[in-house]
């Protein structure tokens, strides 16, 4: 019984906590002129705004919000029903995304210098989305700009060199138009070949100045393009959208306000980089020694006898005491240099040779000579050491 009793209190507990947290949820008076209102899923401040019967700026004024595009469920909002005063002397703005400083002034009624000195700012293009602007001569809500008429849009496709600034310039229209119109999040990031949806028309007013293109070369500076042109620095950094008037590259395409818009002009095209030919070295020779053998003298002929009574001599010079090998088909005979000093420091003599061909061998020079001997005569053969060049390729 008093498990099942403590169960019924906590869920009391929980719907009471549950009722307090909806209850607000309609809008509840906070204080005089203001409603607490509690942001729901799917809810947008234009939403929150024209259900109350207030302004989305009397809205962001009262919250301090940053941007009006951010809410979230949960999120509590006051309401100020009755509007809040705005500050004396003008009023403030929140900067949106892909505002300029041109567009805000032109929407109050002022100009870029005073909101600069109003602000205290330094640079007229560096301003970001949320920021909070004094609007120096203004009262009020700023005025909304009425939603333009619907126009006639065209497909353009994208071509090398092409900016949204230069593809606005063309058309007659705005970058930020032409964003909008292609949901576009980056004004700088477009590619050729891509289709983009142009609004309102495809002819160039009279008002707005033609353009030309022009491609950057090494050195150039803006001051120098302007001044080539006949043009101002503000009006190229206007006309391309630039962030830093002091950056720019070689390569780089700009749009010249003022002058007769040709086509794109293509990057200059370079010759390719020849390949360098690989120049063989050629290696130094190599210089070998080897034992070389020859026959000095002989009186031998073609004809074969039945004689046995041949004599082969053999020399190898700077060697004595190396065995020398004589050999023919199942027969050989070793002698050792320096056994006949009468025919030579070097010599050895093998006798007596029938006829035949005979192998003359030194041991551990790798070489060898082959003789033929008739039978009856007398063959000298030398072995020398040679120096034999190699080429390497």
């Amino acid at each position: 019984m008093t498990y099942r009793a403590g169960r019924w209190v906590i869920l009391a507990l929980v719907l009471t906590v549950l009722m307090g947290m909806v209850a607000p949820v309609q809008g509840a008076p906070a204080a005089s002129g203001q409603v607490v209102h509690v942001v729901r899923w799917g809810e947008t401040l234009e939403g929150i705004a024209a259900h109350y019967g207030v302004s989305v700026w009397a809205i962001v004024q009262a919250n301090g919000l940053a941007n009006p595009d951010y809410i979230y469920v949960g999120q509590t909002l006051i309401i100020p029903v009755a509007g809040t005063p705005a500050p004396a002397g003008g009023t403030t703005y929140v900067v949106q995304w892909g505002d300029s400083l041109s567009s805000i002034a032109y929407r109050f009624g002022t100009t870029v210098e005073a909101i600069m000195q109003a602000n205290g700012l330094s640079n007229p293009n560096f301003i970001y989305a949320g920021q909070v602007l004094t609007i120096p001569g203004a009262a009020g809500t700023p005025p909304t700009p009425p939603p333009p008429p619907p126009a006639p849009t065209t497909r353009y496709v994208v071509q090398w060199g092409d900016t949204l600034s230069s593809i606005a310039y063309r058309f007659g229209t705005t970058v930020e138009a032409i964003m909008r119109a292609n949901n576009l999040a980056n004004s700088w990031y477009i590619y050729a070949g891509q289709v983009l949806l142009i609004p309102s028309g495809t002819a160039l007013p009279p008002s707005m100045p033609a353009a030309t293109y022009y491609v950057v070369q090494p050195g150039d500076t803006l001051a120098r393009i302007a001044l080539r042109y006949g043009t101002s620095v503000w009006a190229l950094v206007q006309a391309n959208n630039l962030p830093n008037p002091s950056l720019i590259y070689p390569g780089q395409v700009l749009v010249i306000p003022g002058q007769v818009y040709p086509p794109a002009p293509q990057p200059p095209t370079w010759p390719p980089y020849p390949t360098p030919t690989p120049v063989s070295t050629p290696r130094p020779p190599v210089i070998t020694r080897q034992w070389v053998g020859r026959i000095t003298s002989s009186n031998c002929t073609n004809q074969d006898t039945w004689e046995f009574r041949s004599v082969l001599r053999v020399s190898v010079i700077g060697k004595k005491g190396l065995p020398v090998r004589v050999s023919t088909e199942g027969w050989q005979t070793v002698g050792l240099t320096g056994t006949k000093p009468e025919y030579g420091e070097y010599a050895v003599e093998f006798a007596p040779f029938n006829q035949g061909t005979y192998t003359v061998t030194p041991e551990g020079l790798g070489t060898s000579i082959q003789v033929r001997l008739d039978g009856r005569c007398t063959a000298y053969v030398e072995f020398a050491p040679v120096d034999v060049t190699t080429t390497n390729p």
